[in-house]
């Protein structure tokens, strides 16, 4: 059940801000948004390999802080290049596309957030633990569609964007708030 509750609540995440998106504020700035999606696919690739490693690495017990660590400064150097290099890069390659540039520098930011989130995910996937994935992505999705909602209508496709930010930022402190509690459980059961 848990699976199938991760596979769904992965596709459901996936496309969910798209079929709010397009109804609400059109095709156009859901255009714009897809092109910062792109971008942000493209540079968490690296985070997202490495979380795939690290999920039989948790499962037999080995946590690699030390990678997760350099995962995420990796992020941060992604996040800082793609807000400051990043928007000159997408006009040149899409000159069409000319309200994409604070797109792209929002998007940037929501890197480090995600980063941590995989990382995470990862964890309590090698764990067994899939009810906090679950859980993670239906707050993911529910702090989205409500940034989308109101911070669409109050700032257009900035606003739009600063949800994904959200989701990701509020995704992630789920998640380290979960950790901090099994690890407090853990060390009290070992007492």
């Amino acid at each position: 059940i848990n699976s199938y509750l991760q596979t769904l609540s992965g596709a459901l995440s996936s496309s969910v801000d798209r079929l709010v998106i397009a109804p609400l504020f059109g095709y156009a700035l859901l255009g714009n948004y897809s092109l910062g999606l792109q971008f942000l696919a493209l540079i968490q690739l690296i985070p997202q390999v490495v979380g795939k490693y690290t999920i039989p690495q948790y499962s037999t017990g080995n946590e690699n802080k030390k990678l997760r660590k350099i995962v995420i400064l990796f992020s941060i150097v992604l996040a800082v290049a793609g807000f400051v290099i990043g928007p000159s890069v997408m006009s040149w390659i899409f000159p069409k596309f000319i309200k994409v540039d604070d797109v792209i520098r929002i998007v940037s930011l929501s890197i480090i957030p995600t980063t941590v989130v995989i990382m995470y995910e990862s964890k309590f996937l090698g764990m067994e633990k899939g009810k906090n994935v679950f859980i993670n992505s239906v707050i993911w999705v529910g702090t989205q569609i409500l940034g989308i909602i109101v911070l669409g209508t109050a700032y257009g496709i900035n606003g739009i964007t600063a949800s994904l930010v959200l989701g990701a930022s509020s995704s992630a402190i789920y998640l380290v708030i979960v950790d901090e509690l099994d690890k407090r459980k853990n060390r009290e059961l070992t007492k």
